[in-house]
């Protein structure tokens, strides 16, 4: 019997942080892939490179600039947000891997 893999079509978002009081949501479910993929950059190029990396692809190419794009923000509040960005992602994953589940509130988009 072959392995058959669904993609959902619709994927719940979070809000992981606001800025100016604008939110910024990522998807409420991680893809297993995009753990690997930290994992293999993180070791390969530190936490930090890693973080940023993750950041990006869990906000969107869009989103990402429009973060990028604000003149005021400091290092330590983009830390911060990545910060928060990697929690929510390693939190998600571990618990799938270890048959958790997890309580975030979520908002389809």
């Amino acid at each position: 019997m072959a392995l058959e893999i669904s993609i959902p079509k619709e994927v719940e978002l979070v809000e992981a942080f606001t800025i100016n009081g604008e939110p910024f949501y990522i998807p409420n479910q991680t893809r297993l892939n995009l753990f690997l993929e930290y994992s293999a950059l993180r070791r390969k190029e530190g936490d930090e490179s890693a973080s940023v990396w993750l950041t990006e692809q869990m906000l969107g190419e869009e989103n990402y600039k429009k973060l990028c794009s604000y003149d005021g923000i400091t290092e330590e509040q983009f830390k911060a947000i990545m910060n928060e960005v990697r929690l929510i992602v390693l939190g998600e994953t571990e618990a799938k891997l270890s048959g958790k589940v997890s309580g975030r509130k979520t908002t389809r988009k």
